[in-house]
């Protein structure tokens, strides 16, 4: 309806309109509230009608009482129009769970909500880079659930978008909560806005214009107080008056209820419409095709020519649409349950989606049926695979719930399904009620095992020291089937290890697993049960089994073998042995990309160190940018904050110290708050307070990261742990450092950790600095240079030969500091470590006397120089010299200053001139 055929709503029009218009401002939720006949969707069209009339976007979805049960459906009609356009133009995992959502593709494999949530914040974003887009939500409160977690999920993270949601709810009672969407945006600023009742003079030109009425004065006042000003109440009200005209005081009669009046208007409908009329009611989508299979005795195109002419539902697109909610709630709660149940038992063979089959089937039920609980749970499947988690949850509950007591063995099984379902969708609590009320039903030995086991995962995330009690009653109710009992014990032994006693309290329940997993016959268990002994042992300081992990590998074949080979790299990268490392992520990290593997994080994680310690910060920087990307691409936050701690340890070494520190504390903060492990974001923000030589500071993270390795018994020798020796012999604690450095020295001789040696030996030798003996500590810190040229990490080496050359300047030894000082600035400045370059070049002005390099310059600086003279880019420099366009952009600017030239033309100049 056009604006200006809109009756007493002057001031909510001026409010959507200036809503509409000031899109391009950024994300915002306008939520108009009411009561049902209020007007509110009048509104919503006028504002729809607005947004289309500047050529914006609009997304609409209208859901019904029926479809708040069907998964995705009211998301699907968003996204339906344009997704298919920008499919191409968004990331592959993304394209791949909205294909599903759409129903035109293969389902995601890793196709859960949130990546689901993640691909509707990443379309609307796209949409919006070129035209305002305005989503438009008719009745909010029926939008199915997975739907609503979707827009969830997206709008809090709009922020400057020209995207904003409007979007009319039902008032809810007092006290009620409003819709998740309409309470999820913190920044998506919402504004609601409450349709109230119309005027006196409003509801005289309402009835006037659209039933052609003249009311008395004391008739207007009598249908205004019975009505309350609700524009639907009033003109129902008014449609039942008799004629002729004039209408008098005395002809308005309340009816018993407002229920009863549409009820009225409905209650002498032929049968068959009345049939075809609830069917349509009963839909979740009420399809013409689908109600003529449901009703092939029915003439349902006369039965809906009866229903136009009376102006109760119509046929649009092959649909039938009701002129109003209240009459297909009305129609729908008229007929019988007996009726009602016949007609979704009818409707549950027209309908093609298993979803909304197995819905009408359940609801058809007078009582458990183990044929509607199967169609119930094999729906469920079908649901989670389309990423609808929520109502892949309320699913499966039903099926529980309509499983009949004898089906014992199918009844477990779904409580199991559902209590899964539950947890991954935080129904905590009903998933502790579904488990539990199993858990009484069977009977001791493996079923009680699984249900056990199943809430040690749950407990997991709320009590650690439950989890585990739970975990171990579920290994002793499997003592008699070996398999179960290896897959609960290696389980047991890997959160043990990391979060609970430590990995001495693990290692016999990861022997045992092993050993009932050979016993066992199945690979998968075996070699799960393999790897987590050898990550044990090697977290013990026991050395890396490479036979067993290879063996894991060979066991699970191609198709399994990510998760094994994942393990076998993240202990080879904490021993630092990179060779047997590298190869294997890097086949890792296509293969996640190509199945859009949850496992990607991780390797990308392992990826970044193996780049920072060869001294491609470069490419570390990136594969950092793009963990971060794919924990937002795909809503894995829970991979966030090490994303970000990850981001903050490059950031450290390329000197963007103030990001670093921002991105690291953040990390903290989200791993504190959440009870969650903390190790990078602390490893990340020692490097930092120590790179800059804030030593108490960063004392504060790595003796925190050295305590927890104690406590969880981990020897394998860790940087944090050399980290610290450094910062305790800088402020003075030499004896606490020498006792730490003991023990780390020790592990790195018996292990034969190559770079830990060279890293120990750096630690004699400022311990001996800080303690006068400057002989001595030259004599470890030439041994430390010596090994980390054998280790080939360029950063390290640049650390030992700044504290080598800072040593030999106390030493008075000029030419040997200087030399050594040098190469320690030449490996900085071609890494980019703009902070210990400025160390190096601040220790050299110590030494006294005068450096002659040419032009000032270092040999970076030179190659730098001479490629921007030729008229290279910074990017060109940067990858003819394997550097960062930052790290060129920072020499540059140094190199101006040293030759006191302003651009490119007059250092070109310069250079011919000294040529």
């Amino acid at each position: 309806m056009a604006p200006q055929a809109i009756i007493g709503r002057r001031d909510e029009l001026d409010a959507i309109e200036g809503f509409v218009a000031e899109i391009a401002s950024g994300s915002a939720a306008l939520v108009l509230e009411g009561e049902a006949g209020s007007g509110k969707t009048t509104l919503l069209d006028a504002g729809v009608a607005a947004a289309r009339g500047r050529g914006y976007h609009v997304l609409r979805t209208s859901p019904r009482e029926a479809e708040a049960r069907l998964a995705l459906a009211g998301l699907a009609d968003l996204l339906g129009e344009v997704a298919e356009t920008l499919l191409a133009d968004i990331p592959a995992i993304q394209r791949r769970a909205l294909e599903g959502v759409l129903l035109i593709g293969p389902v995601a494999p890793d196709g859960e909500e949130r990546v689901i949530g993640a691909a509707t914040l990443t379309t609307l974003r796209r949409l919006a880079k070129d035209v305002p887009v305005l989503v438009a939500a008719d009745d909010l409160q029926w939008l199915d659930a997975s739907s609503a977690q979707a827009l969830a999920f997206a709008l809090p993270r709009l922020d400057a978008e020209a995207v904003r949601l409007l979007a009319t709810v039902r008032a809810p009672p007092v006290g009620a909560e409003p819709p998740e969407v309409v309470r999820a945006p913190p920044r998506a600023r919402m504004q609601p806005l409450s349709v109230g009742p119309l005027s006196v003079g409003a509801l005289y030109e309402l009835v006037r214009g659209r039933l052609g009425l003249s009311l008395s004065r004391p008739a207007l006042l009598r249908l205004h107080e019975l009505s309350g000003g609700n524009p639907f109440f009033a003109l129902e009200l008014a449609r039942s008056l008799p004629s002729p005209e004039p209408v008098t005081f005395e002809t308005l009669e309340l009816p018993r209820s407002l229920a009863d009046l549409v009820r009225a208007r409905t209650a002498d409908l032929t049968s068959d419409a009345a049939t075809v009329l609830v069917a349509a009611a009963a839909l979740g989508d009420p399809v013409l095709d689908a109600i003529e299979r449901a009703l092939p005795h029915a003439d349902v195109i006369a039965a809906l020519e009866e229903a136009q002419r009376r102006g109760i539902a119509e046929v649009a697109a092959g649909r039938v649409r009701f002129s109003h909610p209240l009459l297909a709630n009305s129609i729908y709660s008229a007929a019988s349950p007996r009726e009602r149940r016949r007609i979704h038992r009818r409707l549950a063979g027209a309908v093609a989606h298993a979803e909304e089959r197995a819905r009408h089937l359940a609801i058809a039920a007078d009582g458990p049926d183990e044929r509607v609980a199967l169609a119930l749970e094999e729906a469920a499947h079908e649901t989670e695979e389309r990423g609808a988690l929520t109502s892949a949850a309320d699913l499966a509950a039903k099926a529980v719930e309509l499983t009949p007591p004898e089906s014992r063995e199918a009844l477990h099984r779904r409580r199991l399904i559902g209590a899964r379902y539950a947890f991954a969708v935080g129904s905590t609590a009903a998933a502790q009620e579904l488990l539990e009320a199993g858990l009484a039903a069977a009977s001791p030995g493996s079923k009680r095992a699984e249900i056990l086991h199943q809430l040690a995962r749950i407990a997991f995330t709320q009590d650690i020291w439950l989890s585990l009690d739970l975990a171990r009653r579920a290994a002793d109710e499997a003592v008699d089937a070996p398999a179960q009992r290896a897959e609960i014990l290696a389980g047991l032994a890997a959160v043990v290890g990391y979060r609970g006693d430590g990995y001495e309290a693990a290692l016999p329940y990861a022997r045992e697993a092993v050993e009932l997993a050979e016993r066992s016959g199945d690979p998968h268990i075996l070699a799960r049960s393999l790897t987590t002994l050898a990550e044990v042992e090697s977290a013990l300081g026991l050395g890396i089994d490479h036979a067993a992990f290879e063996r894991a590998e060979a066991l699970v074949g191609q198709a399994g073998r990510t998760r094994s080979t994942y393990r076998y790299c993240q202990v080879l990268v904490d021993a630092r042995e990179h060779r047997h490392a590298r190869e294997r992520l890097e086949r890792l990290a296509v293969l996640e990309r190509e199945r859009f593997d949850s496992g990607l994080c991780g390797t990308l994680s392992r990826l970044i160190f193996v780049e920072c310690d060869e001294g491609n910060w470069e490419r570390a920087r990136q594969l950092a940018v793009e963990m971060e990307q794919v924990t937002e691409q795909v809503g894995w936050e829970a991979y966030l904050p090490a994303a970000q701690a990850l981001r903050a340890f490059v950031e450290t070494l390329l000197g963007d110290v103030e990001t670093a520190r921002r991105r690291g504390l953040a990390a903290l903060e989200q791993t504190e708050a959440r009870g969650r492990v903390s190790g990078a974001p602390l490893m990340a923000l020692g490097l930092l307070e120590l790179s800059v030589e804030r030593y108490e500071e960063a004392l504060v993270y790595l003796l925190e990261s050295v305590a927890r390795h104690r406590r969880h018994a981990i020897r394998e020798p860790a940087s944090v742990t050399s980290d610290a020796v450094e910062a305790l012999a800088a402020v003075g604690r030499t004896d606490e450092a020498e006792t730490l450095l003991a023990e780390f020295e020790e592990t790195a001789r018996r292990l034969d950790r190559r770079w830990a040696l060279a890293a120990a030996a750096r630690c004699r030798g400022l311990v001996a600095a800080a303690r006068g003996d400057l002989h001595e500590a030259e004599r470890e810190l030439d041994e430390s240079v010596r090994r980390w040229e054998e280790v080939a990490f360029p950063f390290e080496l640049g650390r030992s030969l700044l504290a080598l050359g800072s040593v030999r300047r106390r030493l008075r030894r000029k030419r040997a500091a200087r030399d050594a000082l040098g190469r320690a600035l030449e490996l900085f400045e071609r890494l980019g470590a703009a902070v210990w370059a400025e160390r190096a070049r601040a220790e050299t002005a110590r030494i006294g006397g005068r450096a002659a390099p040419r032009d000032g310059l270092s040999g970076t600086e030179e190659a730098i120089a001479g490629l921007a003279a030729a008229g290279k880019s910074n990017r060109e420099i940067a990858e003819a010299l394997h550097l960062s366009p930052h790290t060129v952009e920072w020499n540059l600017s140094r190199i101006y200053r040293k030759l006191g030239v302003r651009s490119r033309t007059e250092l070109a100049a310069t250079r011919s001139v000294r040529e």
